[in-house]
């Protein structure tokens, strides 16, 4: 009438009972759930790259479960210090809302038309930012950079047209340190790279010893 559990039946048990104490990844359907560290989206060249930004450093374990909310269009998760890249199998469309990440395929012809958009985005904002720094309209010339950024992301060109602004009036510091994060964007650009000297040479005099 009573059966009796053998080791290997307990041991089974013990293994059943483990697998339905782990957290369960959200489903796909409703997003990936983010750390509370707020999060941004980054641009990147590949399309099937989806690149996110964290405020402080993230630790790999608690983001390992994008992977298994979403196994038909993620490859792998690697995590940086505050970056997570996120390969897709396929090219990715790529949202975040109220701390949850949204991740769907996106066709080759979709994003590449996204792309052009936004590049052509970019070029009339810079354009624009440029004009007004030159009539003199200095703060709405970095207004509109600093909205574009926050648009767009770390882009090597809009944070070269910030450092240029913030060397116009003498701000050394922070425009070695635009020109610095859009060099490791673009590290085949030697004008960011030049830029980043000049404005340590110019910096320097002004040094605490």
């Amino acid at each position: 009438m009573y059966r009796t559990l053998t080791l290997p039946s307990l041991r089974g048990l013990l293994a059943c009972l483990w697998l339905f104490a782990l957290p369960l990844p959200v489903l796909a359907s409703e997003g990936f759930k983010l750390p509370a560290a707020a999060a941004r989206l980054e641009n990147n060249s590949d399309p099937r790259d989806v690149v996110l930004r964290f405020d402080r450093p993230v630790e790999g374990p608690a983001l390992s479960g994008i992977a298994a909310a979403w196994p038909n269009l993620v490859e792998y998760v690697s995590t940086g210090y505050d970056q997570v890249l996120v390969r897709g199998k396929v090219p990715l469309k790529a949202s975040i809302s109220e701390g949850f990440l949204m991740l769907e395929p996106a066709s080759l012809m979709a994003s590449s038309a996204e792309r052009g958009a936004a590049v052509a985005k970019i070029r009339r904002e810079l354009t624009l930012a440029r004009l007004e720094r030159q009539r003199g309209d200095v703060a709405e010339a970095r207004q509109r950079l600093e909205v574009l950024r926050a648009e767009q992301g770390d882009n090597p060109e809009i944070l070269a047209a910030l450092a240029e602004g913030s060397e116009a009036r003498g701000a050394w510091r922070p425009a070695r340190d635009l020109y610095r994060r859009a060099g490791q964007l673009d590290p085949g650009n030697e004008y960011y790279s030049e830029a980043e000297r000049r404005m340590a040479r110019q910096g320097a005099p002004f040094a605490r010893v």
